[in-house]
């Protein structure tokens, strides 16, 4: 048996399940002699989770048997009317990301007229699932304090994707927050401790603060100290949040930042 299988790659599946499973290119199945057919042919070592499709195409490709497993993985069938099927593809689970390694295709073959059959196994090469950023959403409170205490910003942040997808899952979003309206000098907090990955602009009076590196964790319990050298009395501030989710510093973000005051 000869095969051709070439490495596939694609994005990151979002909780919506609108991205496209990924198509693992594998072409060109031949049998070494003509009087022989194919029994089956699956795919092993698919992780528990992970889905396959199988079809002429992406348009009427539909879920395929799954045979079971053992140790976390499952074969899947991918063989229709004994003939390798023209669309393969695999659907990671929501929000992973990475590279996936361990896949083999496994195909089963021998003549009608004997009880003997033939089982080759070949490595699926690495396929590659892009990290791409799922966002944010904000819907924020109004907060109260006393001068020189902290004071919780109560944005109520939902980060789509806030938590790794298992062990294998390579790449975990934060969230970037922009904040103005706080004046020079305002120092933030998560819980009682002094959160430091933040800068401030305030070229031409821009009075911005870049909070990066946030969790879902950060974000529940963040706060901020005004400056006394801006604060007054008594009184409102109004302030602005621009808010984005970022992978990592190769990965894709998609969309653009929600903002709120």
């Amino acid at each position: 048996v000869t095969v051709e299988i070439e490495s596939s790659d694609g994005n990151e599946v979002d909780s919506l399940g609108d991205t496209a499973p990924i198509q693992i290119n594998i072409e060109n199945l031949d049998l070494n002699d003509d009087q022989e057919e194919i029994k089956s042919v699956t795919i092993s070592g698919v992780p528990d989770g992970f889905v396959i499709y199988a079809g002429d195409n992406a348009g009427n490709a539909e879920i395929a048997t799954n045979f079971g497993g053992s140790n976390g993985t499952n074969s899947w069938l991918v063989s229709i009317d004994n003939e390798l099927a023209n669309y393969i593809a695999i659907l990671p689970p929501a929000h992973w990301s990475g590279e996936l390694d361990g896949l083999e295709l496994v195909v089963v073959s021998g003549h009608d007229t004997i009880v003997t059959q033939r089982v080759d196994t070949f490595k699926i090469d690495t396929i590659t699932v892009n990290a791409v950023a799922d966002g944010i959403k904000l819907d924020p409170a109004s907060s109260v304090g006393r001068a020189g205490q902290i004071i919780a910003l109560n944005l109520n942040a939902v980060m789509a994707d806030a938590k790794a997808v298992g062990s294998t899952d390579s790449s975990q979003e934060t969230t970037t927050l922009e904040i103005s309206g706080l004046g020079a000098g305002a120092v933030f907090y998560v819980g009682s401790e002094v959160y430091s990955d933040y800068s401030y602009d305030d070229e031409d009076d821009a009075d911005i603060y870049t909070i990066t590196g946030l969790t879902q964790s950060d974000l529940d319990d963040l706060g901020f100290v005004r400056s006394n050298s801006v604060m007054e009395d008594d009184g409102e501030i109004e302030i602005t949040v621009s808010a984005r989710t970022i992978e990592n510093p190769e990965a894709l973000y998609i969309g653009k930042p929600c903002i709120y005051v």
